[in-house]
């Protein structure tokens, strides 16, 4: 059974996601085929393109380009968008030193309540073993 919405009738907006554009292109392959899908995404782009802010599309994406290219259509690529491209490579890096940070933080606290717990506990059972060992200690021998 063919879709019963009509995908031309839904164009993404100038603020739409690189997401939504990627699942209007394809209500539109699963009702027009491939080639009218293609066209149709194009014109829409374009026009998309023209109303935009100084050509700025947080749509354009690597996913929208990566998964436009493996349909046939290639969007033009300019400095801003290698910029934006680049940008979020670090962020994701960025985010990832973060997550690891996080995890190794947690790793040493773990570590370290392993280690301090038991020794606690030990003080807690015999604290005269550690005030006899406080008064022969002598620092620097």
């Amino acid at each position: 059974m063919k879709n019963l919405i009509n995908p031309t009738q839904s164009v993404p907006s100038t603020a739409s996601t690189a997401a939504a554009w990627i699942e209007w292109h394809k209500a539109l392959r699963a009702r027009y085929g491939k080639p009218t899908a293609n066209q149709l995404f194009l014109e829409a782009w374009q026009k998309r393109q023209k109303a935009g802010f100084l050509g700025l599309n947080d749509a354009n994406t690597v996913e929208l380009r990566d998964y436009l290219k493996k349909e046939g259509i290639t969007l033009e690529n300019g400095a801003l968008d290698f910029t934006e491209d680049l940008m979020d490579t670090v962020e994701g890096w960025l985010s990832f030193g973060s997550n690891l940070g996080k995890f190794l933080t947690l790793a040493v606290v773990v570590v370290l309540l392993l280690l301090l717990v038991p020794l606690a506990l030990q003080i807690g059972r015999n604290p005269k073993l550690i005030l006899d060992a406080a008064k022969t200690f002598r620092p620097g021998l």
